[in-house]
This record gives C-alpha cells, sequence and structure tokens, in this order.
C-alpha cells in the first residue's frame, strides 16, 4: 500500500469531535510518541503524505478509518457499540531523550550508514574495559579495589 495523502481539514474534524489536542492526539499516534506528528504534517509541503503505519494509528486515536483521512469517504466509519477493537499489537511506549532521538534521526537519515552508526554506539558502550557508558551514556567509574 502506497503512503497515502492525509487532509489536514479531516484531522481538525476529528480533533474536535474527539476533544483531542493535536499534540496529544500526535502523541498517541506517533511510533515514538511524538507530540509534533500533525504540527509537522501542517508546516510540510509533503502534501499530507505519511506512512501507512502511523496514518492508520491516527485514524484509531482519531475514531475514524483512514478512508475518512483520505478523503476518500465523507463520513467517518467508527466501530459498532460493542464492537471488540483489534487485538493490541505487541508496541511498547518509550519516552526518548533528545539524544536518543537525534541517534534514531540520524540513522533514519542515513539508513546505509546505519550498520556503521550501530557499530561506533555498540563500541562506545562496551568502553575499555570497567570504563564502559553506563544507560544514560556517562562513563562508568572504575570501581575502587
Amino acid at each position: 500500500m502506497a503512503d497515502p495523502q492525509i487532509r489536514i481539514d479531516r484531522i481538525d474534524q476529528r480533533l474536535k469531535a474527539t476533544g483531542l489536542s493535536a499534540s496529544r492526539a500526535s502523541e498517541l499516534a506517533s511510533p515514538a510518541g511524538s507530540k509534533d506528528l500533525i504540527r509537522d504534517l501542517r508546516r510540510t509541503k509533503s502534501s499530507g503524505k505519511m506512512r501507512v503505519e502511523t496514518a492508520l494509528a491516527l485514524a484509531e486515536v482519531l475514531e475514524c478509518d483512514l478512508d475518512y483521512l483520505t478523503g476518500a469517504q465523507d463520513v467517518p466509519r467508527q466501530r459498532p457499540a460493542g464492537d471488540p477493537a483489534p487485538a493490541p499489537q505487541a508496541v511498547a511506549t518509550f519516552h526518548l531523550s533528545d539524544e536518543e532521538l537525534e541517534l534514531i534521526g540520524l540513522i533514519r537519515s542515513a539508513p546505509h550508514e546505519a550498520r556503521r552508526i550501530i557499530e561506533i554506539a555498540r563500541t562506545l558502550t562496551r568502553g575499555e574495559g570497567e570504563h564502559g557508558l553506563d544507560e544514560r551514556g556517562r562513563r562508568r567509574q572504575r570501581s575502587a579495589g
């Protein structure tokens, strides 16, 4: 499936109907938990294109279907009352630091260098002996002894 073209006016209508703010809906729909998904969509000149997975997640958050967000239909279809939600996929929510988001951005901007970036990061975390890095990227202190 090609990346769908989402209509901003449809997003705005569903935000109003659900009572969600654009930043909260973005956070819920974005794979990385970014609050800027809808804001960036408004600012970009990409004609509203976004990844299929993200568009489907946004439709779920906005309680409509993808056909409505793309303009393929005029009435948002919602699950009937009592109809169970689709089985949740194993998706974890993580809150990433600015540095972690930057690293992800670097990998995505240069996919041909991803393996090299990961190997550099692994080398840094292994460190020299006991001087590896802790989970926050700081050098571990050598234990006295």
